[in-house]
């Protein structure tokens, strides 16, 4: 038998190469799907810090080391027009209530009572369960 001419080697290489493509292109795209999820997941959980956070800032400048505030709307207009002229969308007066609320609602981590029915039987987005509405 003769050896294979340099047209028949890589003819075969380029077909070995081509198959083997498919996989590395199938590892890439699993690859890049997985760490955008991941991504999407550490930036949910970073905002949803930063809106808690956001609302206790706002509940104790209200409350100058007082029980309960007495301008509380007036405060959230406010934060509102300074945070919308700053970051543009998602500061309107709703969402920075939301926030505040969102504070008031939820104590810091650890915090939560564990015997609580509500907390461990209901899912965790399940907000208005949580906050009472549910």
């Amino acid at each position: 038998m003769s050896e294979p001419s340099d047209n028949q080697k890589t003819g075969a290489t380029i077909q070995a190469k081509a198959a083997d493509y498919g996989n590395v292109l199938a590892g890439v795209v699993e690859l890049l799907d997985t760490a955008r999820r991941a991504s999407a997941r550490v930036v949910n959980t970073l905002m949803t810090a930063t809106y808690w956070e956001i609302g206790r800032r706002i509940v104790e400048h209200e409350q100058a080391g007082q029980k309960r505030a007495s301008y509380g709307e007036q405060v959230v207009s406010r934060f509102s027009k300074d945070l919308t002229q700053r970051f543009g969308r998602g500061f309107g007066p709703a969402q920075v209530a939301a926030m505040r609320q969102f504070h008031l609602t939820f104590p810091p981590a650890g915090q939560f009572p564990i015997s609580d029915w509500k907390i461990r039987n209901s899912p965790i987005g399940d907000w208005k369960i949580l906050c009472g509405r549910g």
